[in-house]
């Protein structure tokens, strides 16, 4: 393969990669490295391009190839910085993180980024001093905004999180991080609708690639929790009633006296053998008939 056709793959699939097309992007870069398996650029495409399809470990192998061909490359470091987070190696993300915005010379884009994974996984109050920092030299880069609102949610400061984050957006309508900070930022506030409309259009609109990371923070909270499972609770609520709680304290009350006098009567029983399947028995009913007035009730 002549330089000429390694420099027209690579294009390629650079800009397959931002089109948003990584199974494009990844039969680009598997030809650059079958050509030359020790071409850092081609093994950092193919690790974006398996990050952007959800190979995750493979993505971080392709990295860390590529880390030991040239140790002193910022993409590279960045790459794999990007894949250990994916992996849910935090410490390895962080470092990496840091390596690459040295190695970059503080280049504004991995700063966004770092600031984003900060807010995300680290300490939110780090994460606002980097943020700021770069707003304070680049105050039009959305990822450093959303950065900072998502940080500001962390932090218990919904009103400068919502200012935050609108002017990410203003900046970058289709944001994915600002976007994925305002959804959280409406579902604490409990504008669960609206939250549903802006995730929807995310996942609709969105097809670049990014690390907006829509766990959150890492597992499953109750500001994840889906609409139809809100309607079901709600419509539970309203058949319980205003008496529900009163009713659940009622028959909590019940089954407690009712164990306390079946265990008088098994102590009672114990000095008379013959009598203690009668007590079983009555322990046996008693448990019954509370199940069924739970059930009656809810």
């Amino acid at each position: 393969m002549d330089s000429d056709r390694v420099d027209q793959l690579t294009e390629w699939a650079a800009q397959a990669l931002a089109s948003g097309e990584p199974l494009r992007a990844l039969a680009f870069a598997d030809q650059l490295t079958s050509h030359d398996p020790e071409d850092v650029t081609s093994r950092i495409l193919r690790a974006h391009a398996l990050l952007a399809t959800g190979s995750f470990d493979e993505a971080l192998r392709e990295s860390q190839i590529a880390i030991r061909l040239d140790p002193e490359n910022e993409d590279a470091q960045f790459v794999e910085a990007l894949a250990a987070w994916r992996n849910r190696d935090i410490p390895e993300a962080q470092r990496a993180f840091k390596q690459a915005v040295e190695l970059s010379g503080h280049s504004e884009q991995f700063i966004a980024q770092y600031a984003w994974f900060l807010a995300t996984e680290r300490g939110p109050r780090l994460a606002v001093k980097t943020a700021e920092r770069l707003i304070e030299a680049s105050p039009d880069i959305a990822t450093a905004w959303a950065a900072l609102g998502l940080a500001q949610i962390r932090l218990h400061r919904p009103e400068q999180a919502e200012k935050s984050l609108r002017r990410a957006l203003e900046i970058d309508p289709r944001s994915p991080e600002a976007q994925s900070a305002m959804i959280r930022l409406l579902k604490r506030r409990g504008e669960y609708r609206q939250a549903d409309a802006i995730r929807d259009v995310l996942m609709q609109a969105s097809k670049r690639y990014s690390l907006f990371i829509d766990e959150p923070i890492d597992a499953a909270s109750e500001d994840e929790e889906s609409s139809s499972d809100r309607e079901s609770k709600n419509n539970h609520q309203k058949r319980r009633g205003p008496w529900g709680p009163l009713k659940a304290s009622v028959l909590g009350l019940t089954v407690l006296t009712s164990v306390l006098a079946l265990t008088l009567i098994i102590c009672f029983f114990a000095d008379y053998p013959a009598n203690i399947t009668v007590a079983v028995l009555s322990l046996v009913v008693s448990l019954l008939l509370a199940i069924g007035l739970w059930r009656a009730w809810y």
